[in-house]
């Protein structure tokens, strides 16, 4: 689990897509990798959309982003990881829900 006084690694991807129709290929880049727990972290407007992104499987929506997320918002989405046991992390929508996925991935 990260936390704010452990160091923080990221690897950028190899592959990196984006334009009209990207985020529907999620879903079966997901599968292709196996992935079957899926934790999305996305403000309350984009989590009524995540159906775009085409996951198939065990999918939890943390919805509960806030503007400029402090560490009480970090601790509820590591504890969303969690519970959900994910094993893919998506951050839907604006940099707030971004951040937040990189730090609990």
């Amino acid at each position: 689990m990260a936390s704010l006084g452990s160091p923080i690694t990221i690897i950028r991807p190899h592959q990196i897509e984006f334009g009209i129709g990207t985020a529907g290929k999620l879903g079966k880049w997901a599968s292709e990798r196996g992935y079957r727990r899926m934790l999305v972290i996305s403000d309350a407007f984009n989590a009524s959309r995540i159906d775009v992104l085409e996951l198939k499987g065990e999918v939890t929506v943390f919805s509960e982003v806030t503007p400029e997320p402090d560490t009480a918002n970090l601790d509820k989405v590591l504890a969303a990881a969690n519970e959900a046991d994910a094993e893919l992390i998506v951050g839907f929508g604006g940099g707030s829900a971004m951040d937040l996925a990189k730090l609990a991935a």
